[in-house]
């Protein structure tokens, strides 16, 4: 359970759980954040984080990347996800905490926007709730953010909606 900042038990603010391991010179941390029954705020409540970070050059695998994406999206369905290294943050850093988040690969679930067309390269993967975009593994950073951007703004898509 979180904890006020005097270190009282805070249940307003949820539960907090984190697991992480270390293989063949690639970090994975999980962790994941639920229960708030705090309303509106600048950031969602209740999410979840998988944080992939090489100890070792070359240990990270492209491969493992996409079945990670689908296995958060299939237990978790959250409105909204992103893969992204820290090239692409830097160059797609949000204006508000509640934009979509530009990244490798995308998810945005039904509730928050229907995907009908992509810019050329972005593929567009439909499932049972949502869509996952995708952008080619050996594209550059400012590929990802431009590829994505126009993708996002064909289809009219910006923020997640919430509540304030």
């Amino acid at each position: 359970m979180f904890t006020s900042q005097d270190g009282v038990p805070d249940p307003t603010s949820g539960f907090s759980f984190s697991l992480s391991q270390e293989v063949d010179g690639l970090s994975v941390k999980l962790r994941i954040e639920a229960g708030s029954s705090i309303r509106g705020g600048r950031m969602p409540a209740n999410r979840a984080r998988v944080t992939m970070e090489e100890r070792v050059p070359g240990s990270l695998d492209i491969a493992i990347v996409d079945p990670i994406v689908e296995a958060v999206v299939d237990v978790w369905e959250p409105l909204a996800g992103n893969v992204r290294d820290r090239a692409v943050l830097s160059l797609a850093r949000p204006t508000n905490s509640w934009q979509v988040p530009i990244g490798h690969r995308i998810w945005l679930h039904q509730s928050v926007a229907s995907i009908d067309e992509a810019a050329a390269g972005v593929t567009v993967t439909h499932r049972e709730t949502g869509t996952i975009l995708a952008t080619p593994d050996d594209w550059t950073a400012q590929q990802v953010v431009d590829g994505m951007r126009e993708t996002l703004s064909m289809n009219n898509v910006d923020s997640v909606p919430h509540e304030t």
